[in-house]
């Protein structure tokens, strides 16, 4: 998904709040890492990305109970 309207986004994160490919990762301190997981297969994206993300060719919704079932 490419040119997302940021209004609608978390400012400080921004697509990767709602894609099926972000992994959040909390450490001790309760500071949060978006890590992608499209970096595992495709060396395009970065393994965590600089936020806020406003444009990414790999964004995907997240997936659905219907597709997981």
């Amino acid at each position: 998904m490419s040119g997302a309207d940021p209004l609608r986004l978390p400012r400080d994160v921004g697509l990767c709040a709602r894609c099926r490919h972000a992994h959040v990762i909390v450490n001790r301190k309760g500071s949060k890492f978006y890590n992608c997981r499209r970096s595992r297969t495709d060396r395009r994206f970065p393994k965590y990305p600089p936020l806020p993300v406003l444009e990414c060719e790999g964004w995907e919704a997240p997936a659905t109970e219907e597709e997981t079932s």
